[in-house]
């Protein structure tokens, strides 16, 4: 799994992007979303997104000015790509 921090120019929204997350990762993926605010069954929702390929979520707290990415396994490149593009659309 990789971690990314980005912060979105002027607008002082940032996101926390994750790569490659498995659910043997998911212990820090899941810390940071209770960080944010996500509620234990959205959580237990996500967790269950990643036991397929070519998935991810995406949690925003428009509050904290923060989003969450997750972007599970991919079966190719192109999977990958898609996925993360359809999540971070969501923010």
């Amino acid at each position: 799994m990789i971690a990314q921090y980005i912060k979105l120019g002027n607008q002082g929204w940032n996101v926390l992007v994750y790569y490659g997350v498995h659910k043997e990762d998911f212990l820090e993926v899941e810390d940071a979303l209770r960080q944010l605010g996500c509620s234990n069954s959205d959580i237990r929702r996500s967790l269950k997104v990643l036991t397929k390929e070519n998935t991810g979520f995406t949690f925003s707290n428009s509050e904290y000015k923060m989003s969450i990415i997750c972007v599970g396994p991919s079966s190719d490149v192109s999977q990958f790509v898609n996925t993360a593009i359809h999540e971070a659309k969501h923010v």
